[in-house]
């Protein structure tokens, strides 16, 4: 078995944080793939509740969000930022989970998108570029048994 997380949050300034997890869980001869987003409320990320949509579409988070949130007698009618990584489904101009959220609000909203991952796409073509997309070019050839490396003490630096 194993298991690979994706976090993702969205903000308000009502405190409101979406964290986004997907899980993929790999079994012998099955793989299920589930997205489950997290709800926390900040400035203490007190957890509110979490939705496990039925697929990962935008259009069907947004309503497995809006519909937790409201049942549970939670607005965004405050909601001001939200926050996300790049990935389509959530930046979307048509259809992204912000774009659906700002169209269930009927008022623009103030988009922060995490740079982390907007910064790793030009790195990963250069990567690949030079050294192709197996890993095992003159560069990703070096770190294989990286981990059977030992770990180095290291002094560290206050900025």
């Amino acid at each position: 078995r194993s298991k690979t997380w994706r976090f993702v949050k969205i903000s308000s300034s009502n405190f409101l944080t979406i964290t986004i997890l997907s899980l993929c869980i790999l079994r012998i001869r099955e793989s299920k793939t589930e997205e489950h987003y997290s709800l926390t409320q900040e400035p203490g990320s007190v957890y509110i509740g979490h939705v496990t949509p039925t697929s990962g579409s935008s259009e069907d988070i947004v309503t497995f969000i809006i519909y937790y949130l409201s049942g549970r007698g939670i607005s965004l009618e405050k909601l001001v930022v939200i926050g996300c990584d790049g990935t389509a489904v959530n930046t979307g101009w048509k259809n992204g989970l912000i774009r659906r959220i700002e169209i269930h609000l009927e008022k623009p909203l103030q988009w922060a998108v995490c740079l982390l991952h907007f910064n790793k796409l030009p790195f990963r073509h250069l990567f690949q570029y030079l050294d192709g997309k197996s890993l095992r070019g003159p560069i990703g050839g070096k770190l294989s048994g990286g981990e059977k490396r030992p770990v180095i003490g290291f002094k560290s630096i206050d900025c």
